[in-house]
């Protein structure tokens, strides 16, 4: 085989071809531009997700709150009533019809206070409040640090796709440890967390129309010209 004739058949084997280059470089673009939007979207999930989180222990500790101030609140008022018929019962007498001995009715006003103080140590509503309280900041603040990755570090074209993959990891590991050690949360807390997620974010559409709209105007304001430029 003469020189000329392996010289065309090592073109015909590997020919150059630029356009399948730009090809090949356009289609490794499109890649890295979809495993860019997959990221940003499980980061935009996982704010989402820290989100309704923390309103529903917002929620729930608010409610543990309250339970708490009514125990409490009725307990000390029960036996405060207690010790007062007890050591007054002539005066009772005076009011309650049928004759009835002072020392009945504190029996019965220290029987619900012992009966409240018991379900107060039972429930601990406080503590509970507190731990709710204590997780709600915990997923806000991982929310933040979600709503930063999303809107910063996936916007930055200098970082790359396996570091924001690394640092999407390092995000919902945190949720996994969170959500490991969180407490008992009743069914019906998420679909108030629902409510409570489609109100702040009506909210948040109105405050943004007011703001686009005093910008708006602000703009147009100060593009009349005055009376001296005229």
């Amino acid at each position: 085989m003469s020189v000329s004739a392996g010289a065309t058949n090592a073109t015909n084997v590997s020919p150059f071809n630029p356009s399948a280059d730009s090809v090949q470089a356009t289609r490794s673009k499109e890649a890295a531009t979809q495993i860019r939007h997959v990221i940003k979207g499980q980061g935009l999930f996982l704010e989402e997700s820290c989100d309704i989180g923390a309103i529903r222990d917002a929620l729930l500790a608010a409610k543990w709150h309250r339970t708490n101030l009514w125990l409490g609140t009725l307990a000390a008022i029960t036996a405060a009533l207690a010790a007062f018929v007890g050591g007054n019962g002539q005066i009772i007498q005076e009011f309650v019809p049928h004759g009835a001995r002072g020392a009945v009715i504190a029996s019965v006003f220290a029987l619900i206070s012992a009966v409240l103080t018991s379900i107060l140590t039972f429930l601990a509503p406080s503590e509970r409040a507190g731990a709710y309280h204590h997780f709600s900041n915990k997923l806000r603040a991982l929310r933040d640090k979600a709503r930063s990755f999303v809107e910063i570090d996936c916007a930055l074209n200098n970082n790359k796709d396996a570091a924001l993959s690394e640092k999407l990891q390092r995000l919902v590991r945190q949720k996994s440890e969170i959500d490991s050690g969180h407490p008992i949360i009743p069914h019906s807390s998420y679909d108030k967390a629902y409510v409570e997620m489609k109100k702040k974010f009506k909210r948040k559409q109105a405050w943004q129309q007011a703001r686009e709209e005093s910008v708006a105007g602000w703009k147009k304001l100060n593009s009349i010209p005055s009376a001296e430029q005229c």
